[in-house]
Formats: structure tokens, C-alpha cells, sequence
């Protein structure tokens, strides 16, 4: 049995990758909040949602953009209880 890692976001995912094919038990801060907020949905606990965005794979423009139109067209409803990825 190896030791655990709990990796923050800042910590690029191919460290994370290499380290699972190399049989390490990895998780990662992001994937630990997705799973925390999927398990609150699955179990009806109440959240005020979550927007995702991988940070390599959407451009800062488009982030702004999305989250600007979310920011001032949206109610709370629209996010309550949600997780919401970007690119919309």
C-alpha cells in the first residue's frame, strides 16, 4: 500500500497522471470538490453550486464572458444545487 496524495490545484495534472499509472492513490482538489458537490446532489443536501472551468482547456476570455453572463442574467435558482461546466 503506498501512501495517499491529495494534490492542489496548482499541482499540473500530469503529476497527478503519472502517479496513478504508477499505482499511487491520488486526488486532486478539484476532483475532490466535483465529487463533493455530485455526492450533495445525489443525497438532496443543499449546495449553492458550483462553475467549473478547466483552466488549460477554456480560454480566460471566454471564463470572463461565461461568467459575467451567469453574474448578470442568472438567479440563484439557476445554480442552486448545480455544477455547471464551462464552456457553456
Amino acid at each position: 500500500m503506498t501512501l495517499p496524495f491529495y494534490l492542489d490545484h496548482n499541482v499540473p495534472k500530469a503529476i497527478a497522471y503519472g502517479l496513478r499509472i504508477r499505482g499511487v492513490d491520488v486526488i486532486t482538489a478539484y476532483e475532490d470538490f466535483l465529487i463533493e458537490a455530485a455526492n450533495r446532489q445525489q443525497m438532496g443536501s443543499p449546495f449553492y453550486g458550483v462553475i467549473y472551468a478547466h483552466q488549460l482547456r477554456v480560454p480566460i476570455g471566454i471564463c470572463i464572458d461565461q461568467l459575467e453572463m451567469i453574474a448578470k442574467a442568472g438567479e440563484i435558482e439557476d445554480v442552486y444545487n448545480r455544477v455547471i461546466f464551462l464552456p457553456l
